[in-house]
Formats: C-alpha cells, sequence, structure tokens
C-alpha cells in the first residue's frame, strides 16, 4: 500500500487498478495532526482494504 498526498498518485492508481493507495487529501498539517488522523481512522482504512478497496480517500 503506498501512502501519498501526491494526485500523480491518484491518476496512476486508476490506470492500475490492483495498486493500494491511501491518498490523503487533508492539505498542509502537521506531523503530529496526521499520524492522530491516521490513528483515528486506521480501522475504516483496514476494513476497507479488507472488502477490497484499492482507493481510500483519508480527508
Amino acid at each position: 500500500m503506498l501512502v501519498s498526498k501526491d494526485d500523480d498518485f491518484r491518476l496512476l492508481q486508476l490506470r492500475e487498478p490492483r495498486a493500494r493507495l491511501l491518498w490523503v487529501t487533508m492539505g498542509n498539517c502537521s506531523r503530529a495532526v496526521l499520524l492522530q488522523r491516521f490513528e483515528v481512522v486506521l480501522p475504516e482504512v483496514l476494513s476497507a482494504l479488507e472488502s477490497g478497496e484499492t482507493l481510500i480517500e483519508l480527508r
């Protein structure tokens, strides 16, 4: 799984749908805020991956 804020990776994932991408669209924030958000959404992200999702957006 790739974690990126770069839209180019989202476009790449659309062309290669087997690739799994966590696309971060939160805007600029500190590392601490980003890690806190990851902790909150981790169960949802894992559930989405288990159900076969390949593009997950983190807002």
